[in-house]
């Protein structure tokens, strides 16, 4: 589903117009954008949840060349599946 099929989608369960769904979509992006860059936590239980997840630094190797990278230590966006989530699909996969 592109974000288009999906902004359609709310649009219609919500029984609100196309522009009011896309409004609400970019306020949601820009909410959970806001709270994770400032080291915060989104948590949308039985879902997911969006945070800042630490890399420590690391030396890597080129893959042609294999020589060393030093990598930096950096924080990168995460988003974690709810393990209700999670168990619920392993449940329906093994039927």
């Amino acid at each position: 589903m592109t974000q288009l099929e999906f902004i359609r989608a709310l649009a219609f369960e919500a029984k609100v117009s196309d522009a009011m769904s896309r409004e609400i979509v970019q306020v949601f992006k820009q909410i959970v954008r806001r709270e994770v860059e400032e080291g915060g936590t989104v948590t949308l239980t039985g879902l997911c949840e969006f945070r800042l997840r630490h890399l420590a630094a690391r030396t890597c190797h080129h893959p042609h060349g294999g020589q060393p990278i030093d990598v930096p230590a950096m924080d990168v966006p995460a988003c974690r599946v709810s393990d209700s989530w999670r168990d619920e699909c392993k449940k329906r996969s093994r039927e």
